[in-house]
């Protein structure tokens, strides 16, 4: 059940209570201006400090990788977090943050582009190093033909999919 609020000509209140996906069946009407300028008040200050849909995407997405996650775990997990009614839409999701560079897609992995980014200057781009780092600090075991790729997708600075 959600609550929703409506505040009619600056001096009624309009509370809706139901389900999300449905129209509100039960509500009150309260007639009073200092409620509804309180409340008009109220929601104004949370929505100037909203954060733009792309950003909580990328915050709610970026919850599920840490490091790395498989892609298809991934886009279940966003289905399921963000309530997206489709696999299509998910990869849609997924393929902003890619474009943006906060994520990496290389084969089925995907990886914090941050972090691993990151990984890669502290190993000074080296496969070898990189794949050791990546299993003592994340424990996270990266074949040196998979660090390359890695490797070279960080300095072509494209993010995105490689193959």
């Amino acid at each position: 059940m959600i609550l929703r609020v409506q505040i009619v000509d600056g001096e009624k209140v309009v509370i809706g209570i139901g389900p999300p996906e449905e129209r509100s069946e039960h509500g009150f009407l309260i007639e009073s201006r200092v409620l509804a300028n309180l409340l008009n008040n109220e929601f104004m200050k949370i929505w100037n400090n909203a954060k733009k849909f792309e950003d909580h995407i990328e915050t709610v997405i970026l919850r599920y990788v840490n490091v790395s996650i498989h892609y298809e775990r991934l886009r279940e997990l966003v289905k399921r977090s963000l309530n997206v009614p489709n696999s299509r839409m998910a990869e849609e999701l997924i393929s902003m943050l890619l474009e943006k560079k906060s994520l990496l897609k290389i084969d089925h992995e995907v990886y914090n582009f941050q972090v691993v980014k990151e990984a890669c200057e502290q190993t000074s781009y080296i496969p070898e190093k990189l794949s050791e780092f990546m299993y003592t600090k994340y424990h996270i075991s990266i074949p040196n033909n998979l660090a390359k790729k890695i490797i070279a997708s960080i300095k072509d600075s494209r993010g995105g999919v490689v193959t």
